[in-house]
């Protein structure tokens, strides 16, 4: 063995010379140290995850390690705890528009015709199309003898209202069962405004048969920038161990964190 034939060369080397006897000692007590040393901090223990350890395990040195995978689980949950963003549906957001201006061009017509011709005429024509349709004959006889003044002022009115409560991150419909309570605040807000009682009725009926498909989905270009903006606000911890410090004791289950 190499270490055997170390050891004579040395004594052949040392005989009858005091200094080298000295040197020779010296050597022998470097090299234990060496391996007593390295007996102690280079021993390789085998440890399993989830199971105990085999025995006390201490830090050898002073050391600083990053905690990378509770910094990922960290930034997850930071990313789950985000709440969506909504924004109107721009389809349901033209679809209303138009159908608002269609219901309020046939309204501009009937009274136009009236001016010009019988009132039963201008009625039968609005009857032929919803809200008209279920509105009762004295409804239509208000609403065919107002002045397009008011009839314009009415639909700017209704407008802002409807479309602006089907956009409120509060007040829009994300889903079906929203739609019933977001109708219910349309029509409130309706009441409470200038227009002709006719008038409120025949907004509040375009609203009921018109307002059935939620107004809100999820904005998902905000709802990334705001989930990375989270999960780059999370700090990645450092944890620190000192020479000797305990790191798991024997029969401790050995975790991810160890």
């Amino acid at each position: 063995m190499w270490t055997s034939k170390f050891w004579e060369l040395l004594k052949q080397w040392s005989e009858h010379t005091p200094w080298k006897l000295w040197l020779v000692g010296a050597i022998y007590f470097l090299v234990f140290v060496f391996l007593i040393t390295s007996s102690l901090f280079f021993t390789e223990i085998t440890i399993k995850l989830n199971e105990p350890s085999p025995q006390l395990i201490r830090a050898p040195w002073d050391k600083d390690i990053d905690n990378v995978e509770k910094w990922y689980q960290d930034r997850e949950k930071a990313a789950q705890a985000v709440e969506p963003v909504y924004t109107v549906d721009p389809d349901v957001l033209f679809d209303l528009s138009e159908s608002l201006r269609e219901a309020f061009t046939d309204l501009l017509e009937a009274a136009a015709a009236f001016e010009t011709g019988g009132l039963q005429e201008s009625i039968s024509a609005l009857r032929e199309s919803e809200p008209f349709a279920s509105m009762t004959e004295t409804q239509l006889e208000t609403l065919v003898k107002m002045s397009e003044e008011t009839i314009t002022e009415s639909e700017k009115r209704a407008k802002e209202i409807i479309l602006s409560n089907i956009q409120d991150q509060n007040t829009g419909a994300k889903t079906a069962a929203e739609l019933p309570e977001l109708r219910e605040t349309i029509k409130v807000a309706v009441d409470e405004t200038a227009m002709p009682d006719a008038m409120k009725a025949f907004v509040k009926r375009f609203v009921d048969l018109n307002v059935t498909t939620p107004t809100l989905i999820i904005d998902e270009e905000e709802t990334e920038r705001l989930k990375k903006e989270a999960m780059d606000a999370v700090k990645l911890e450092v944890e620190t161990y000192r020479r000797g410090q305990k790191i798991v004791g024997q029969g401790e289950i050995v975790d991810e964190k160890i």
